[in-house]
């Protein structure tokens, strides 16, 4: 019987988004990424193993190297037959022999960073694992077995991965913060619609008729009265001329495209309880005061966290290569792989 298993990579704050073989070394984020299943002309052979890999002093085996190969993608190399299989054996021996130099770099920068896994932690994700794919303890021990890993070399793998998960997000995320401005940026490219945080806005009004310094000084007198305290509804009422007088100036809430763009640009422009400006229109004088304003909130919201997450994600992923590399640089890596 092929027993075919998916470890679920489970995500942690999940600074990137998944999208190829490597997510788990890109952000260290998930949790096992072997896929364990029989695969024929592997299991059914005797080979010594021997070092492929040392990495500050660790040895990286063959057989751990080939316990890492999705076996999928060895079956898929393996089918051609002759030479050409076997060129396609060692092209992906070489690829995912660096993907474990790295692990192991990373996994060594967490040890150095204090962090640690623990016994009940392992259990903790091999129980998820097993839970999720309702597999006894048998039917998880001929799995193992069928892909020539132990017990102890599989949790050494999940180990490891979670230490990377840990030290990505203690080294790497504090070093990447996405600004407002930033932000603003896409969202102004992206979202032309959002360009207008405020769509509507509960405004009171007064209009006068008087034209001329006549106008003028009375505006003066309306704007003293207002600095002084008095409520602009009260003024609203004894000065306008508008038929909103009666009820305090008050014209409910406007949305965008309700009242003629000049009137339109003064409300929307104001803050919130402050007097605009008086504004002259088709031989009448008005002052205006918005009283609160109505967001787009909750899409505008969405937008952004979208946006957010997206410039995280590109910083995380830009900051984690620098890192990878400085690693790299200071590391003694030796490969065996003949």
């Amino acid at each position: 019987m092929c027993l075919n298993i998916t470890i679920e990579r489970f995500p942690l704050n999940n600074p990137f988004s998944a999208g190829h073989r490597k997510t788990f070394l890109l952000a260290g984020l998930f949790f096992a990424s072997l896929l364990l299943t029989a695969t024929p002309g592997w299991s059914d052979r005797v080979l010594l193993d021997r070092i492929v890999a040392v990495v500050n002093g660790e040895a990286i085996t063959w057989s751990q190297l080939r316990g890492f190969i999705p076996p999928d993608a060895m079956a898929e190399a393996r089918a051609p037959g002759g030479e050409r299989a076997a060129r396609e054996i060692r092209r992906l021996e070489s690829k995912y022999l660096e993907e474990m130099v790295e692990l192991r770099l990373e996994a060594q920068a967490a040890e150095a960073e204090g962090i640690s896994v623990s016994d009940a932690e392992v259990d903790q994700a091999v129980a998820g694992i097993r839970s999720k794919f309702s597999l006894s303890d048998e039917a998880f021990a001929r799995a193992l077995e069928e892909q020539g890993l132990t017990m102890e070399s599989y949790r050494s793998n999940l180990r490891e991965q979670i230490l990377v998960n840990r030290v990505v997000n203690k080294v790497i995320r504090p070093r990447v913060t996405v600004s407002d401005s930033e932000v603003d940026q896409i969202m102004a490219a992206e979202h032309p619609e959002f360009a207008h945080r405020n769509i509507a806005a509960r405004v009171r009004l007064i209009s006068l008729e008087e034209e001329g310094e006549k106008g003028v000084e009375k505006v003066r007198e309306i704007v003293r009265e207002f600095d002084q305290g008095t409520p602009f509804s009260e003024l609203a009422s004894r000065y306008s001329t508008d038929p909103s007088a009666k009820f305090g100036g008050d014209l409910g809430v406007i949305r965008r495209g309700m009242v003629k763009p000049a009137l339109e640009s003064a409300a929307f422009s104001l803050e919130p309880g402050k007097i605009s400006d008086p504004l002259f229109l088709d031989g009448r004088l008005y002052l205006l005061l918005v009283e609160s304003y109505e967001e787009q909130s909750g899409d505008i919201a969405r937008a952004r966290r979208e946006i957010t997450e997206r410039l995280r994600e590109k910083g995380m992923e830009r900051e984690y290569r620098a890192w990878l590399r400085q690693l790299k640089g200071k590391a003694y890596v030796e490969i065996k792989l003949n």
